[in-house]
């Protein structure tokens, strides 16, 4: 996914990996499955079917994917 991308649906199976956000900030509603995300100074949340939250640039966190995660997105672009 680039900053050009406008939006979509993204699926990931169970597992865990890193993110970041460069360039551009992403909203995110859940719509099927669960995780938590850590990020760098150790707050974390879990995210479920009906969570919408936004990333901002910058942003970066570690995903614990417990149950097929399935999400729609949109990037925001950064204001010039």
């Amino acid at each position: 996914m680039s900053s050009s991308d406008g939006g979509g649906v993204w699926e990931v199976t169970p597992g865990t990996f890193t993110s970041t956000r460069v360039g551009y900030h992403k909203m995110c509603q859940i719509v099927a499955g669960s995780a938590t995300i850590v990020e760098p100074d150790g707050r974390g949340f879990e995210i479920s079917t009906g969570s919408l939250f936004i990333t901002p640039e910058g942003w970066e966190g570690t995903w614990t994917v417990h149950e097929t995660l399935r999400e729609s997105w949109v990037v925001i672009p950064l204001l010039p």
